[in-house]
């Protein structure tokens, strides 16, 4: 939690929060190859609740399962990183599993979401390698520490950490080249977005341990997989978006990320793809991953021509960032600015952006040599 007592974890695409602005801003300068989103889990709560079970495990980790990540920065978790890191565990006598997290139905769990604004997820959409450790918190009062299991939880962060650290160092040549061919990727990309999904579903057998005894306690359960998604719904990419000057926090939450912004001569006459977003529900700024499964947010798409104010930029997709831009900018992506209230829409039902027609706009003199032919 921050200052403000909001979820930091849900707020890497938005950046509505300094603190998310300030490793934003650090994580463009120094382009990290991989990403390690520390955390603790809560293994009595729900666990307590609805299998009458806690939550054995000393550390639990996920890569990032946005299926747009480039796949060779997921086969690299998968393949290096994850496995040296069950090693260093077991070596230990510290238990390890994938990430589980409940909040849904009873009887089901999740590996994790799929959202880009999840800490994980987002840095693998800017091509790193990027996946998350919990480690398990005794419960109680939200502030105070067990010390009876706080060397506990220490070492297995510690642990955690030091075995990623090692793999990355020792098979750095293959990082790199993973990370340098996903950048590549993703700047190069013009498939079809992602705008929505469906997780993988079925029965699943988990051992929990029973708070009484200490000893196992096996349970049947529903799990749903974000590591196995099928695409619902695409939208064709544009090749960028116009952005108004007057969305100031759209254009500051870009800069932290160190996006593209490429400068557009004012008062000219720009042809888009307009955006017509309707409401089923009013737009939550505190919605932690607003996946739109009931399709709160429709969004129909009309051609238009508008002339952007002063300070106004186009940001081309054909750039390192651009996935992410496009997640924040659809509207009804997940976890976009206008489906959680960042950027509100007007009484047409228009924000303050527009995809960009397959012509680039006129640029300002003077735009940044990289704005050329994007």
């Amino acid at each position: 939690r921050t200052a403000a007592d909001l979820d930091l974890n849900r707020d890497h695409l938005k950046a509505t929060l300094p603190e998310t602005r300030a490793i934003q801003a650090a994580m463009a300068k120094l382009t990290p190859d991989v990403v390690i989103d520390a955390h603790e889990y809560g293994g009595t709560g729900f666990w307590l609740q609805q299998f009458g079970a806690l939550a054995p495990w000393d550390g639990t980790y996920i890569e990032a399962t946005h299926p747009a990540v480039p796949r060779p920065l997921k086969d690299l978790t998968r393949e290096l990183f994850l496995p040296r890191i069950e090693s260093a565990l077991a070596d230990q006598g510290l238990t390890g599993g994938v990430y589980l997290t409940g909040g849904g139905a009873t009887g089901t769990l999740s590996t994790g979401g799929v959202a880009p604004g999840i800490g994980r997820n987002y840095y693998g959409m800017t091509g790193a390698v990027s996946f998350l450790l919990e480690t398990r918190e005794s419960g109680g009062v939200r502030g105070q520490v067990d010390f009876s299991t706080f060397q506990r939880r220490v070492a297995t962060h510690y642990v955690f950490v030091r075995a990623a650290l090692q793999a990355a160092a020792e098979d750095g040549r293959r990082v790199r080249r993973a990370t340098a061919e996903a950048r590549r990727r993703l700047a190069e990309d013009g498939s079809d977005l992602i705008i929505d999904m469906d997780l993988a579903e079925g029965p699943a057998e988990l051992v929990l341990m029973d708070p009484v005894t200490g000893g196992p306690k096996p349970v049947s359960v529903t799990l749903r997989d974000s590591r196995r998604t099928t695409p619902t719904r695409t939208r064709a990419r544009p090749r960028g978006y116009v952005v108004d000057g007057s969305a100031a926090e759209v254009l500051a939450a870009f800069r932290a990320k160190g996006v593209l912004l490429c400068p557009l001569r004012p008062g000219v006459a720009v042809p888009v793809e307009a955006f017509k977003v309707t409401f089923t529900r009013a737009p939550d700024r505190r919605a932690r991953e607003s996946v739109n499964p009931e399709e709160t947010v429709t969004v129909a798409l009309e051609p238009s021509t508008v002339s952007p104010g002063a300070g106004s930029y186009y940001v081309p997709s054909r750039q390192t960032a651009g996935l992410v831009v496009a997640a924040a900018l659809e509207p009804d992506a997940a976890g976009s600015y206008v489906s959680t209230g960042v950027e509100p829409v007007n009484d047409q039902g228009s924000p303050r952006f527009w995809r960009a027609a397959a012509e680039a706009p006129p640029l300002a003199a003077g735009a940044p040599r990289a704005c050329r032919g994007r």
